[in-house]
C-alpha cells in the first residue's frame, strides 16, 4: 500500500481511536500501522465527489463589468481504498441523481477521474443489511480494482480500464492465482452473505402504507443532529448560497438535511413540513419509497452507518420492519 501511495493520493481507512470504526484519511508512513481494511470505514465516500462545500463560481465588479471566475477541476492521482459493495453501489445511486440532465459538472469530473479499489467484505459491521436491499457483501461492479482477502494476501481483479493499468503499473506487487484461490474467494464470500442474511427473517415494511403517527417513536428519540443524512452514502441534498465583499462575490454549494426545520421552509416562511415527525417521515420514506418510485430502486444500500451514529438509538431497520 505504501508502494501505491508513493505515486498517488491515497486516501484508506484508518483507526483513529481505538476501537472505534475507522474513517477515511490520507495513507502515510505515519498512520500505516493503522490502516483497517477488515471494517468498512464511519466515513461515507461520497464527500470527495460531493464536498461539504465546494465553490461554484466567482465574479469580480469592475467599473461596470463583470469577470467571472468558473473552473472545474479535475482530480489528480487520487486513489479511494476500501470501498465494499454499499459504498460502489451508493455511488451508483448519486449518479442517478447528480449526472441526470443536466449533470453537475463538478461531481462528473471527479467520478470520471477518481480511482476506485474495493474489498470484499470479511467482517460484516452488526449493523450491516446490504441483503435486505438486495445488495451482495461483495463488489459485483462499479469498482476500477477489487481485492479479495484469501489466505496469504489479496485475490485482485480489475473491472475496469483504469483498473486493468494499475495492474500492469504495479505487476511487481502481484502475482498469478494459484490452484483453489478462486474457489475460496467464492467460499468466504457465501459465507460472509449468509452472516448477513440469516440474521434477518422479516421482509421490508411498505412504509407507503403507514402514516405519521407510526413514525413518533422514533421522533422522540431524534435531536435533529443530522448525523444519520451526514453519514449516509446517498444523500445528496444541498442549498445554495450567495457571498459578496465589495467588489468580489462568489456562489456555494454546501451539504444540507431534510432533518433541519428550515430545509424545506419557503417564501413568506411557509413550511410544508414543519414538525419533526413529518421530516423524519420524509427521510424514510425517501429512502424506501420516494427513490424507488422514481429511480426503480431503494435509496438505501444497508450500510448501517446511520445506526451507528444515532445519539438517539434511532435504527432504520427497525423502521423498515427488519427488525
Amino acid at each position: 500500500m505504501l508502494t501505491l501511495s508513493k505515486h498517488y493520493t491515497l486516501v484508506a481507512p484508518i483507526v483513529e481511536t481505538p476501537g472505534k470504526p475507522p474513517i477515511l484519511s490520507q495513507l502515510n508512513h505515519a498512520n500505516f500501522n493503522r490502516l483497517e481494511l477488515k471494517i468498512r470505514p464511519l466515513t461515507p465516500y461520497k464527500f470527495f465527489f460531493q464536498p461539504p462545500s465546494e465553490e461554484l463560481f466567482t465574479y469580480k465588479l469592475a467599473e461596470g463589468v463583470v469577470e467571472l471566475g468558473y473552473e472545474v477541476k479535475k482530480p489528480e492521482n487520487l486513489l479511494l481504498l476500501g470501498l465494499r459493495s454499499c459504498d460502489l453501489k451508493a455511488l451508483e445511486k448519486l449518479d442517478m441523481v447528480m449526472l441526470e440532465e443536466p449533470a453537475d459538472p463538478f461531481y462528473k469530473s471527479k467520478r470520471e477521474n477518481i480511482l476506485l479499489v474495493s474489498l470484499d467484505c470479511s467482517e460484516p459491521s452488526p449493523s450491516c443489511f446490504c441483503t435486505e436491499v438486495g445488495l451482495k457483501p461483495y463488489p459485483e461492479e462499479g469498482y476500477d480494482l477489487n481485492l479479495s482477502r484469501i489466505e496469504g494476501g489479496y485475490l485482485a481483479e480489475a473491472g475496469s480500464g483504469k483498473g486493468e493499468e494499475l495492474l500492469k503499473q504495479f505487476e511487481d506487487l502481484f502475482a498469478g492465482e494459484s490452484e483453489g484461490q478462486l474457489e475460496q474467494r467464492s467460499e468466504r464470500r457465501e459465507a460472509v452473505y449468509r452472516k448477513v442474511k440469516e440474521a434477518y427473517t422479516k421482509p421490508l415494511k411498505d412504509l407507503s402504507k403507514v402514516g405519521e403517527e407510526y413514525f413518533m417513536e422514533f421522533t422522540k428519540r431524534c435531536v435533529e443532529c443530522s448525523g444519520c443524512v451526514f453519514t449516509c452514502p446517498t444523500c445528496h441534498c444541498f442549498y445554495i448560497s450567495d457571498y459578496r465583499q465589495r467588489e468580489l462575490g462568489g456562489r456555494l454549494k454546501t451539504i444540507d438535511s431534510c432533518l433541519f426545520e428550515g430545509f424545506q421552509r419557503v417564501a413568506a416562511g411557509v413550511n410544508p413540513r414543519a414538525t419533526l415527525n413529518s421530516r423524519l417521515r420524509q427521510r424514510f420514506l425517501k429512502k424506501f419509497v420516494y427513490f424507488k418510485q422514481r429511480y426503480g430502486e431503494y435509496g438505501c444500500v444497508g450500510c448501517g452507518r446511520c445506526v451507528e451514529v444515532c445519539p438517539g438509538e434511532i435504527d432504520i431497520r427497525e423502521a423498515a420492519g427488519l427488525i
